[in-house]
């Protein structure tokens, strides 16, 4: 082997420790990126979360003053017949 293969084998080994070097900076700036989405995600699914629990309780509520407010209803069309029945 003469200088020239080795200063061109050396070059090449510096070049894949440079190509390692830069490999390994994008790996860890992606498993950051990947953290930084996993907590992202989880913050919000707990938000999601709390809001489909928000959602059922007004769904519940709907529902009850709904019933609630058909009932008053009944009574007042109840109320309303026997006024008509006194003044007819």
């Amino acid at each position: 082997m003469n200088l020239n293969s080795l200063d061109e084998l050396e070059n090449k080994i510096q070049t894949l420790i440079a190509m390692l070097e830069t490999l390994r900076n994008e790996n860890e700036k992606f498993k950051r990126d990947s953290e930084d989405k996993n907590s992202r995600i989880t913050v919000l699914e707990a938000e999601n979360n709390r809001l489909r629990e928000e959602l059922d309780t007004l769904k519940t509520d709907t529902t009850n003053q709904k019933s609630k407010l058909e009932t008053v209803a009944e009574r007042i069309q109840s109320i309303l017949r026997r006024l008509e029945t006194v003044n007819s």
